[in-house]
């Protein structure tokens, strides 16, 4: 019974783990994506190299 508990807490943890790095992903792919397109540069270097880490 308690590890059952266990297997499904760790489960959730999981799922969990993998929405967040998901979203975190396409927000970070969407970002670089404006920093591009507008052409967000400083002294000819591209900031959505810093701001975007993918």
């Amino acid at each position: 019974m308690i590890l059952t508990k266990y297997r499904k807490s760790k489960i959730k943890d999981i799922a969990y783990a993998t929405v967040f790095i998901a979203i975190g992903t396409a927000i970070g792919v969407i970002s670089l994506i404006l920093f591009y397109a507008f052409n967000i540069a400083i002294f000819g270097f591209n900031l959505g190299l810093i701001f975007s880490p993918l």
